[in-house]
């Protein structure tokens, strides 16, 4: 109902996975800025405007088949059979002593987003394909005023899912 009513509201305002991402991701280009050398390589890694940006389409389609996993599980067995490689619950969890598939699942999700803003809701969420495919009939959506619009494509630098906004109708 969220997904549908608020587009992605909850990713971008609620989430708690999505705001510790946001802060390593920072915390990146804080330390790339201090150390030389690093800007370039850590630029040439990051999806917006790198060399990698024509591989991030594709690897956006895993979380639709997580999806689909997700759902089809919890009909057929009655329980959440992507709980246990859920980073969200492994987060939730954290101050359980158990070393479990979702662990290490919010260990990769941390240290990719050093190079990658929001890896984990970009590539496997399966929330964010939810999202994806129920805001497309939400009221709430991205519009751009044309008759300001100077096509600078500096909205679609900023933004940090690395949508179009500048050719957004």
């Amino acid at each position: 109902i969220t997904a549908l009513l608020t587009h992605s509201a909850f990713c971008g305002w609620i989430c708690p996975l999505g705001f510790i991402q946001d802060i390593i991701n920072s915390v990146s280009f804080f330390i790339q800025s201090r150390v030389p050398g690093l800007r370039r390589t850590v630029k040439n890694i990051k999806t917006r405007g790198a060399r990698l940006a024509g591989v991030d389409r594709p690897l956006r389609l895993p979380k639709y088949g997580v999806l689909v996993w997700a759902v089809t599980g919890a009909a057929i067995y009655g329980v959440m059979v992507f709980r246990d490689y859920d980073p969200w619950a492994a987060l939730l969890n954290i101050a359980e002593p158990t070393l479990g598939p979702g662990l290490i699942v919010l260990g990769i999700t941390l240290f990719a987003s050093l190079f990658v803003e929001r890896s984990w809701c970009r590539y496997a969420y399966p929330l964010g394909a939810d999202s994806g495919l129920l805001g497309k009939l939400s009221p709430v959506y991205l519009k751009r005023e044309e008759a300001t619009c100077k096509a600078c494509a500096i909205c679609t630098k900023a933004c940090p899912m690395g949508l179009p906004v500048h050719t957004a109708t």
